[in-house]
């Protein structure tokens, strides 16, 4: 008798407190937006020259974490594999600037605008002209 009283009381403490816990019920894909950055010559921008682009970005834009990261292509250029796909190790590796949120996996944000500075453009120019001399 005293077992099932304890039971009792046990379930009954239970289904008071269920209301104030919280579980996530779903689960989503993260909200990101992969930006491909070109010079202007049309070159896309890559490696230490992507990384020093990223470092002059916020850390966040609205609610989206920046960060650099690379997407892959199909061999038709087009053709764009997700991370998880089979084919992603065999497309062709592209260095983009990541924009995610992968919290609320929504994006909420009115647009960035990527200023680069004249002096990272002119060291760019001088270690080329410098190569050409050498």
């Amino acid at each position: 008798m005293i077992n099932l009283l304890r039971a009792l009381v046990t379930l009954a403490v239970g289904l008071v407190l269920l209301p104030w816990t919280s579980a996530q019920a779903q689960s989503c894909n993260p909200a990101v937006v992969h930006y491909i950055m070109r010079d202007e010559k049309g070159v896309v921008v890559k490696g230490e020259e992507l990384k020093s682009v990223h470092q002059q970005l916020p850390e966040t834009v609205g609610n989206a974490d920046t960060s650099v990261g690379e997407v892959s292509f199909g061999s038709d250029g087009v053709t764009f594999y997700w991370p998880e796909s089979v084919d992603y190790p065999k497309g062709k590796k592209v260095e983009v600037l990541e924009f995610g949120n992968a919290r609320t996996c929504t994006l909420k944000t009115k647009g960035v605008r990527v200023l680069v500075s004249l002096r990272f453009w002119l060291h760019k120019l001088l270690c080329a002209e410098k190569t050409l001399i050498n």
